[in-house]
Order: structure tokens, then C-alpha cells, then sequence
């Protein structure tokens, strides 16, 4: 999930040149991880919450207003802040992409055959 977020951060910082921390929609964080898992099903609602409770609580996401997260609700929208930044080591959107290339390419769910 941290790096869809911070796959969305970069988009939206290069695309509008934000100086504050953009904005996105719960419809936009699934539909994304969904693209970049690959996985044609989405997390349950009760993941996305505790995923998105515990992103909140280390200042990665915030609710706008301080309202609590609804993940029913995809146009509930959520700011990412910049600490989410730090979390990988790239710095542009077409690094990410490579890094995520390269992580997809090494499936850390095929194991080798014993000898």
C-alpha cells in the first residue's frame, strides 16, 4: 500500500505542481492497487481500514477535516503528505516505476527448487 501511495504522490506532485500535499479518492488508491498488484480482486473492507488506520497513524494519509476513513466510500478523499516520501528510495515517477518493474520481476513467491 505505501507503494501505491507513493506512486500516487509522485503523479499528482509532477502532473499539477503542488506545493501542499495533494489530494486523492479511496476510488483512486484501490483502482491503483489493483494496477500495480495485478490482482483483479480488491482488499477487503476491513484491510483497507486498518491499512488506512495505521497509514494515518504514521502521518503517511490523512482524512480532510478529520473525519474518520470510509473506504465505501470511493469519492471520500484522503491527503497524502510528503512524509510519505521517505518511506522508498526514488525520487521521480519514472524511477518508482522502474523499482516496481524490478520488484514485480523478482516474485518473492516463487521459491527455488531444493537439490
Amino acid at each position: 500500500m505505501i507503494v501505491v501511495l507513493r506512486k500516487l504522490f509522485e503523479e499528482r506532485v509532477e502532473r499539477l505542481s503542488l506545493a501542499q500535499d495533494p489530494v486523492i479518492t479511496i476510488g483512486e488508491l484501490r483502482e491503483e492497487y489493483r494496477t500495480i498488484t495485478g490482482k483483479e480482486r480488491d482488499l477487503g473492507i476491513i484491510q483497507y481500514e486498518n491499512l488506512l488506520r495505521r497509514l494515518r497513524s504514521m502521518g503517511l494519509v490523512d482524512t480532510l477535516d478529520g473525519r474518520s476513513i470510509d473506504v465505501r466510500d470511493a469519492e471520500a478523499r484522503l491527503r497524502l503528505r510528503g512524509s510519505v516520501r521517505m518511506i522508498l528510495p526514488v525520487q521521480t515517477v519514472d524511477e518508482l516505476d522502474a523499482w516496481l518493474r524490478k520488484y514485480k520481476a523478482a516474485d518473492p513467491t516463487e521459491e527455488e527448487p531444493e537439490d
